[in-house]
């Protein structure tokens, strides 16, 4: 029992873990990132709104599914005896997988972030881009800033103020 429990801690924080994968945040940058050159623009903002972002990597639900399939074994191995028990821990586990996936499923539908979405204008070429980004920094209409674009992995790209 103590071995069950112990993968059942492990694979909880994997699940806590692939439920925090989206990243809008304009200072923090992944490994890759940090080893690449980017494209950088001048520009300046045109307009600044509020928005809200959903859906947090919402196809993978693989964490909360083998989480539930452990717990629902764990649970249905505790009933029957002999080929039973096999059974009830089969049933078990394809219940838990179902509703594992499920929550975490809920969970990432019902979290949103509020951002901002900028347009901007760059300098170079006259171009406008729009790009949404976490609150954390915030840029008013007619501030100067850059627009740093990373092609070579993740095409991110985010707006930082000109100092």
């Amino acid at each position: 029992m103590y071995k069950v429990t112990k993968i059942f801690y492990v694979l909880a924080a994997l699940f806590v873990t692939s439920c925090s994968d989206f990243q809008i945040e304009p200072d923090v940058y992944t490994g890759e990132e940090s080893m690449n050159d980017m494209d950088t623009y001048a520009c300046t903002v045109l307009s600044r709104r509020s928005v809200q972002v959903s859906g947090y990597n919402a196809n993978n639900n693989i964490a909360g599914g083998l989480i539930g399939a452990i717990a629902g074994g764990a649970v249905g191995n505790a009933f029957g005896g002999g080929h039973g028990r096999s059974a009830m821990t089969a049933v078990g586990a394809l219940g838990g997988a179902a509703a594992g996936s499920a929550i975490q499923e809920s969970t990432k539908q019902s979290r949103k972030m509020l951002a901002y979405e900028y347009t901007v204008k760059l300098d170079i070429n006259g171009r406008l881009k729009t790009v949404v980004q976490s609150r954390s920094v915030m840029l008013k209409k007619g501030e100067r800033a850059y627009l740093v674009i990373d092609r070579k992995r993740s095409e991110r790209s985010r707006l930082i103020p000109m100092e």
